[in-house]
């Protein structure tokens, strides 16, 4: 099947701009994500931190059941899956999934294989190296962020307290947020850049056809209906420029 040259040149500058649309909105998309995730990480730290300074007092005071319960109603907000406490040992003291409290965690396990990767723990460990994104039971993908509660100094100087001051640290808050929210959001904005891209390309596309047709089809088919007739015998036969560009020079213009 024969194919004009402007069809030719709309489908080969469609199938470019396709291209380079195509890995903008890919890379769009993709640094959205990780923004998305970053900022995630970040809330469950701050989170993470507010709980523990919240119920600090309320463990200075050996009142465990006020704190944990302040944990409880914590967990109840929005996107939070569950929120747990491991002391230094291992074991779930504490979660809004009552399921698991008393359970042993293994060093191996998530929420502990962050700081336990090498022989000693770590006692200072980045942001993101105390999260972890995995999926729950139901097969949402959720981030978990371990913090560790440290022995400050109000906590072994306070009578009802009997950890020594030279423990670092008393156990470690765990909280497991949902990323439901964000893969929502990057669903909805992933669609409207699809239905930007397609409407600007098809755009673009209509646009080079137009000026195309305009500024090249119409002066080269003029050109070569003038050019048979002159080829026939008709040597009065003139071509009719009316553009001030490069055919305004065109030696065929002059041609009687």
């Amino acid at each position: 099947m024969r194919i004009s040259l402007i069809s030719k040149l709309t489908i080969g500058t469609s199938l470019i701009l396709l291209v380079f649309m195509v890995f903008f909105a890919y890379m769009n998309i993709e640094t959205l994500k990780t923004m998305l995730l970053e900022a995630a990480i970040s809330d469950a730290d701050k989170l993470s931190e507010t709980i523990i300074k919240s119920t600090h007092y309320e463990m200075l005071e050996d009142n465990r059941q006020r704190a944990y319960q302040m944990i409880q109603e914590v967990g109840t907000l929005e996107g939070i899956n569950y929120i747990r406490m491991i002391n230094k040992s291992g074991t779930i003291t504490f979660s809004t999934d009552r399921d698991e409290i008393g359970r042993y965690l293994d060093k191996t396990e998530a929420g502990c294989n962050m700081c336990h990767t090498s022989g000693e723990p770590k006692v200072q460990a980045s942001t993101m190296n105390r999260s972890r994104i995995f999926y729950d039971k139901t097969g949402k993908q959720v981030v978990g962020m371990a913090k560790a509660i440290y022995n400050e100094k109000s906590c072994y100087v306070s009578s009802c307290h009997f950890h020594p001051p030279k423990q670092r640290i008393l156990g470690v808050l765990d909280i497991i947020v949902s990323l439901e929210n964000m893969h929502t959001m990057i669903d909805q904005y992933r669609n409207k850049i699809i239905f930007l891209t397609i409407t600007l390309l098809l755009s673009i596309s209509l646009a080079i056809t137009v000026f195309t047709h305009r500024l090249v089809n119409r002066p080269v088919k003029r050109l070569l209906t003038q050019t048979k007739k002159i080829a026939s015998g008709d040597l009065d036969a003139t071509v009719q420029i009316v553009t001030r560009d490069e055919w305004e020079n065109f030696p065929m213009r002059s041609i009687r």
